[in-house]
């Protein structure tokens, strides 16, 4: 397996005045399943085939297992590469489509046949053998991208949104097969993806990347938890981080978030903190599952409850999400409530924030204030 190392690698495409991937810096661990999360066109399949070979660095450094890999052909890497379309050779058999990259590598024929059979095997392909691509299913199809790329036994593997042609149930199944593969192989292993699901389900770390810029890494959990900024509050969760202005002013607990008539109480902040924002206008930031509903009866009980009007309600089932509109506040507000809401469209309803999760950001970098 190897180690993957990003020192300031950009990449500039000629006649463009802007960088498609700019000044990252990421360390690899080796058998990390690591995954490169943002939107279309943030840059992340670019560092991605920068990584493979099939792109050129314009500026920094590769290195793979301690060597520095700018200038070798992506055939010399011992990289392998899974797409979203496969790739597979349609006039070729399951069988000569695994065979393929070792019969060129001029793998003995006896080794050919046995690591054909072991990832068939693996893979639960032994049945499909002889079949051509046309003659299987999309889920068998991507098995077999997988199997050709474990076949070779590389020292990395990477996938660039191999998913994205799969159906809902399918991308499941296949999602949790790559995840087994990977724990059995022990590989390292660099995954490409919008998908925010397949991010924090398949990663042990998350890459975001936005505009070409590297703006955070962690565990997903800690990344969701902890956004970086608005932009990873927004982009991770669904629904996603409600984000919206309040201003800043001193109260008897410390600190409280003003909008409107609503004064809340920000007792787990500190405010010494928090003193440079004083009196300022900040971005206030709660997840719609850290909103709760109360009871009319109960309002007085709630110092943290908030006057909300329901202007959509999204009956999904398990839960229920209601979209609402705040006096003083812009944007809608989501709450993620529990299936057995009553609210319905106009409904007058009260609030209640958790304090203990609230997220503050700065409304000029809209990088995180820490205030804890």
């Amino acid at each position: 397996m190897a180690v993957v190392k990003l020192e300031n690698v950009s990449k500039r495409y000629p006649g463009s005045q802007e960088l498609a991937v700019d000044a990252i810096n990421l360390d690899i661990a080796d058998g990390e399943f690591l995954v490169l999360l943002g939107p279309s066109g943030c840059g992340k399949s670019t560092a991605l085939r920068m990584i493979a070979g099939l792109e050129s660095i314009t500026r920094g450094t590769l290195y793979i297992d301690g060597q520095v890999m700018n200038n070798i052909p992506a055939k010399d890497r011992d990289i392998a590469m899974v797409f979203q379309s496969y790739a597979l050779y349609p006039h070729m058999n399951v069988a000569n489509n695994l065979a393929f990259g070792l019969r060129r590598r001029k793998v003995p024929k006896d080794k050919i046949v046995r690591r054909v059979e072991n990832v068939a095997g693996m893979l639960g392909l032994i049945p499909f053998l002889g079949r051509k691509p046309h003659a299987l299913s999309g889920g068998q199809r991507q098995r077999v991208a997988l199997g050709r790329a474990i076949v070779r036994d590389p020292k990395v593997f990477l996938f660039d949104e191999p998913l994205s042609n799969l159906d809902a149930a399918l991308r499941v199944s296949t999602r949790n097969e790559l995840v087994n593969q990977h724990q059995r192989l022990g590989a390292t292993m660099i995954y490409v993806t919008h998908d925010q699901v397949e991010a924090m389900t398949m990663g042990q770390r998350i890459c975001i990347i936005n505009n070409g810029k590297l703006v955070q890494v962690g565990v997903p959990l800690q990344v969701y938890r902890e956004p970086a900024d608005t932009f990873v509050a927004k982009f991770l969760g669904n629904p996603p981080m409600n984000l919206f202005e309040v201003r800043l002013e001193a109260s008897a607990d410390g600190v409280a978030a003003r909008f409107g008539h609503h004064a809340l109480p920000l007792s787990a902040m500190d405010a010494t903190k928090l003193s440079a924002y004083m009196n300022r206008t900040v971005i206030f930031g709660i997840r719609p599952e850290d909103l709760s509903e109360i009871r009319p009866q109960d309002r007085h009980q709630h110092p943290n409850g908030i006057t909300a009007r329901v202007a959509a309600v999204e009956a999904l089932g398990a839960e229920t999400v209601l979209i609402t509109e705040i006096e003083a506040v812009d944007e809608v507000v989501r709450a993620r409530l529990d299936r057995d809401s009553t609210a319905r469209l106009g409904d007058e309803i009260c609030i209640e924030v958790d304090v203990n999760r609230v997220h503050l950001f700065d409304p000029e970098s809209s990088r995180a204030i820490a205030c804890r």
